[in-house]
């Protein structure tokens, strides 16, 4: 079973990702290092990832399908 490293989860995040509310999945392991990234953070190795499993992520977060249903809004992923 493939494991995915998470920085953060963000919740309850009001239109900043589209409508409604969603949460934010920040999954580590971006090979870009583009020169105006977010987290560049991520790239040194201080931050500890927490390892789910595909289904332990979707145990932590279908609890915030009640939230997604009523504004519209949804899961965004981000890979840093």
């Amino acid at each position: 079973m493939h494991n995915v490293n998470i920085s953060k989860i963000s919740r309850l995040r009001i239109n900043s990702e589209g409508d409604g509310v969603s949460t934010l999945i920040g999954c580590m392991g971006c090979p870009l290092r583009y020169a105006y990234c977010f987290n560049p953070f991520t790239w040194d190795g201080s931050v500890e990832p927490k390892k789910y499993s595909i289904d332990e992520l979707y145990e932590e977060v279908k609890l915030d399908n009640l939230y997604f249903l009523a504004t519209g809004g949804g899961l965004s992923f981000r890979w840093w």
